[in-house]
């Protein structure tokens, strides 16, 4: 296919700096930039990602990579940025007062975490906060930035420069146009006109926009409907918590038998006597979700998320012991960690709540609770033993038989998407459920409500920390939440990480061309990385 214009422009003249370069060492062009971008009316930012596709026979990842990219109204709001040079520089007079980033209102962003690759004379470095999200932000290199010789970079004629050549390509003339009309914003860093060396100007995604719209269909829609009965025959899945066995068997396989272990009813004792009741009940969940784990792109102005079917969710809910205040139990939704389920940490938790007087309900991750198959088994003094379906919600996505503990809550195929769209699908869950517990909730179907309306909260723990937090930012109806050891960029937690770890080193050795680059051991965790943690020394 054609190369735009304005890529050509971009990557050989690198923005028109021909008489600073010849002068001496100068900015070429920097990374991101809404060079690198094409009107779309259809989004919130004006804007659509544009990157050129490499050869999708030779580097097919990178290829799937940016067309994911291209489907985005903006740049990432926490851009690792690349600068490269016409030259070497020195690298000492690599600091905030000398590169730095103008967001709205003039609020200036300094930088992080920097490597300097000298083969290519590039500078990465990554903006020392998050920015805003659909935000148009100016990056600025000063001439306080010195060339190897400790000269200053050439920038005299930038503003001429910026104006030379290539004008009849429409989107280059108009980049050109805002970047000069935004140059004034590089006073708020304490750069005068003529210190500036280098700029771009580019454009942050919209991050909510989406979520916020699949938010609105939920909440307009009629409030799901609890069944409380998944037994045989429709029977009653509420036990009271008295003399109570549980065993999860759990469908690891695609065909073979199923995996038993005891559910931790005993942990409902850590407060002796604090739960009451445990129930499990079911609810219509929309899902967002193709079967590829991906919810499809649409403009995030005009656009409109589809439904792509309904899904039954299985929810644990713990009742504290004792009579329910006027209007029900305050209720915590809890969100397990990754790897784990409700039968793990939302059993350990239940009773301390319960001892507070709040009762506990949680749901499965998507593609976590393993195989559709799973069933549980509740036996009871002097009555017949229970046996209905858990609400796995994993499955053999690798296609080798087996159903690991988080199969499926990735995109399909090593996608860029990674785990991005099952956990929003997993906060759509739980706004669902937020909505199921708004309309009034009767476990025993006597007529009264059992739990609160309004008095609703959110814990999460690592994983369920991470996604509470859109959670959070997504549903205002949640009174108050708790998100423990939530964590950054999931990448840099696995990263750092000795325990996931091997998720980064499997992700790159199966990329096409591989990135791993050294020689992989049985746990894929020899790569070699070169990113400095935050303010600590520039890394070569």
């Amino acid at each position: 296919m054609p190369v735009p214009l304005r890529v050509i422009v971009a990557l050989t003249i690198a923005l028109a700096f021909p008489t600073a370069a010849l002068a001496g060492t100068s900015v070429l062009q920097p990374f991101p930039s809404n060079l690198y971008t094409t009107s779309d009316s259809s989004q919130v930012t004006g804007l659509r990602v544009d990157l050129p596709l490499p050869s999708c026979s030779a580097r097919p990842s990178d290829c799937a990579d940016d067309a994911v990219l291209n489907t985005l109204d903006g740049f990432n709001i926490q851009p690792r940025i690349s600068i490269p040079f016409s030259g070497p520089i020195d690298l000492s007079t690599v600091k905030n007062s000398n590169i730095f980033l103008v967001g709205p209102v003039g609020h200036v962003i300094g930088i992080n975490q920097p490597v300097w690759e000298p083969l290519t004379s590039t500078l990465y470095v990554e903006s020392d906060e998050q920015l805003a999200e659909d935000s148009t932000y100016l990056l600025v290199v000063t001439s306080g930035v010195h060339d190897a010789n400790g000269d200053p970079l050439e920038a005299t004629t930038f503003r001429h420069d910026l104006n030379f050549g290539q004008t009849k390509d429409p989107a280059t003339k108009a980049y050109r146009k805002k970047l000069l009309d935004a140059l004034h914003l590089a006073s708020a860093g304490g750069a005068a006109p003529g210190d500036v060396a280098g700029a771009s100007l580019f454009t942050t995604q919209s991050i909510t926009a989406l979520s916020a719209k699949v938010r609105d269909q939920i909440r307009a829609a009629p409030a799901p409907v609890p069944n409380f009965n998944l037994g045989p025959g429709g029977s009653s899945t509420v036990f009271a918590n008295v003399g109570l066995s549980i065993t999860w068997n759990r469908q690891t396989t695609v065909s073979g038998p199923l995996l038993s272990s005891a559910v931790p009813v005993g942990a409902t004792q850590i407060f002796p006597g604090s739960i009451g009741r445990i129930a499990y009940g079911s609810y219509a969940s929309r899902n967002y979700e193709n079967a590829s784990r991906v919810i499809p792109a649409v403009g995030t102005l005009t656009g409109v998320p589809a439904v792509q079917q309904v899904n039954n969710l299985v929810f644990t809910l713990f009742l504290p012991s004792g009579t329910a205040p006027a209007g029900g139990w305050p209720v915590a939704v809890f969100g397990h960690g990754f790897g784990d389920s409700p039968n793990g940490a939302p059993w350990v938790v239940a009773s301390s709540l319960a001892h507070a007087g709040i009762a506990t309900v949680a749901i499965n991750v998507v593609g976590h609770g393993f195989g559709a198959a799973s069933t549980y088994t509740v036996s009871r003094p002097a009555a017949p033993t229970v046996t209905f379906a858990s609400g796995g919600r994993g499955f053999d996505q690798d296609g080798n038989g087996q159903i690991a503990s988080t199969e499926g809550v990735n995109a399909a195929g090593g996608s860029i998407v990674s785990n991005r769209d099952g956990l929003r699908q997993t906060v759509f869950d739980i706004v669902a459920l937020v909505h199921m517990l708004q309309s009034g909730v009767d476990v025993d179907g006597n007529g009264t409500r059992d739990l609160s309306t309004s008095r609703i909260y959110y814990a999460g723990q690592s994983f369920g920390g991470i996604y509470g937090v859109e959670l959070l930012g997504l549903e205002p109806t949640i009174v108050a939440g708790v998100a423990n050891v939530p964590g950054g960029p999931i990448v840099e937690i696995a990263r750092l990480s000795p325990i996931f770890r091997p998720l980064v080193g499997i992700a790159l050795i199966t990329r096409s061309p591989s990135l791993y680059n050294a020689v992989p051991n049985a746990f894929f965790t020899n790569f070699v990385e070169n990113m400095p943690l935050r303010n600590l020394p520039l890394v070569v």
